[in-house]
């Protein structure tokens, strides 16, 4: 629920693999034709892009379908179907965007302002209620009244002025409103294609057409593997350096470093025990992510008040967490504890230089007494016995997360 307020423990993640180019099982001329050979932690789910759920979603939608503006090895923002950078009004509130006339789809539609617009709209429209429509909520004209159904969807603050030109309109000045146009929720979406298949749009890879470095092929939403070829329609392919990339649905980590160690992987992520017992090898490498994990609490479901109604259970789920117990002995796969919504070393402040997790302070720590007064406060309207439901991915990682929530026989106490 968008009203659901957004609490709980905050993890700073590391990326834990073992990676390698040769297992020496092949000869040169059998691995110059063999794809690059990943995993991936969890199912993708879709590959309509408005309706984007998880990180397998995000990384293949990426690399298959092109934004605005993309992001490059340093994370700095530059152009992708946009011919150039925004032109900002003085106010910072209107946007005007100059598409790249060489940018086309799979099926050798061009590109157009349009594909964005009608995009964002869908994005938008409460009868589809899609997870990341906060993010346009957030910040464009409009945007939260639609949702709320008090205006109209094509009030949205954008208009394709003319196939190549697009015109944005804020609520106000938003400084980082560019780098979000990288996020797969404002990709474009071809309209013929969403006229053409309908409801199975983005179902399977024969039901969507693409724009980006690489095409999606044998995948549909029961498989558990699938591949990347490179789009020969891209506008930049010569800068495309793979020609086909295999995923495999790979969850636990045990699992992971076997195939790695057979040569069915070339890169493994590894995570709790089984990172910690390959810190020595040779191939490790960890990679820190500016990644975050938090818990939604729902409000209501099916149009009923559950418990998390009671701002004093909230309170006490929020404050009753003990993140660093969750991270270093739950978890356990070099995550660091949280204590806001911004990770550390992910921004800085851009007079002082100080890392905002820093000047921000913490937020959200652990107080066991305090949680156990919210507890007993939620306790006196609920009752003793509060039952809730906690739905996680099944990877092998977030398998964890129930036992964290499951200790002293208290449902919100990890400690």
């Amino acid at each position: 629920m968008k009203k659901a307020m957004l609490t709980k423990s905050c993890l700073f993640i590391t990326l834990l693999i073992l990676s390698g180019c040769s297992t020496g099982k092949t000869n040169e001329a059998e691995q110059e034709n063999q794809p690059i050979r990943l995993m991936s932690e969890s199912e993708l789910t879709t590959l309509d892009t408005s309706n984007m759920l998880d990180f397998p979603d995000a990384i293949v939608q990426t690399a298959a379908f092109e934004g605005l503006y993309a992001l490059d090895e340093e994370d700095e923002v530059i152009p992708a179907v946009a011919e150039a950078m925004p032109e900002i009004s003085e106010d910072g509130k209107t946007y005007t965007i100059q598409l790249r006339e060489d940018a086309s789809w799979s099926n050798d539609d061009p590109v157009t302002a349009d594909d964005f617009e009608a995009a964002w709209k869908k994005m938008i429209d409460p009868e589809n209620a899609l997870e990341y429509s906060f993010l346009l909520i957030d910040t464009m004209e409009n945007a939260e009244a639609i949702s709320e159904g008090e205006k109209e969807v094509d009030e949205l603050g954008v208009e394709a002025l003319d196939d190549h030109t697009l015109e944005i309109h804020l609520n106000e000045a938003t400084p980082y409103f560019t780098s979000l146009l990288a996020f797969p929720t404002f990709f474009p979406q071809n309209q013929n294609a969403i006229e053409e298949f309908g409801e199975d749009y983005g179902s399977s890879s024969e039901t969507v057409v693409y724009n980006g470095p690489f095409v999606v092929e044998n995948w549909d939403q029961s498989q558990t593997d699938w591949e990347l070829a490179k789009n020969d329609k891209y506008w930049d392919q010569e800068n495309v350096k793979a020609d086909k990339i295999h995923y495999d649905v790979v969850k636990e980590s045990s699992t992971a470093l076997n195939l790695y160690n057979d040569g069915q992987l070339d890169v493994a992520t590894l995570t709790g025990e089984m990172a910690r017992q390959n810190l020595n090898h040779e191939d490790f490498e960890d990679y820190p992510t500016a990644t975050m994990n938090y818990i939604r609490l729902n409000q209501e479901r099916a149009g009923k008040d559950t418990p998390l109604k009671n701002e004093d259970l909230r309170k006490a789920l929020a404050l009753g967490v003990d993140k660093e117990n969750l991270v270093n002995n739950v978890i356990a796969d070099g995550s660091e504890p949280l204590h806001g919504a911004i990770t550390k070393d992910f921004i800085s402040h851009p007079e002082t230089g100080e890392d905002f997790r820093e000047d921000a302070a913490d937020l959200m720590n652990y107080d066991k007494d305090q949680a156990l007064s919210y507890w007993e406060k939620a306790q006196e309207e609920l009752g003793d016995e509060i039952t809730l439901e906690l739905l996680v991915t099944d990877e092998g990682n977030y398998k964890k997360w129930e036992k964290a929530f499951n200790i002293n026989g208290r449902t919100f106490l990890t400690g």
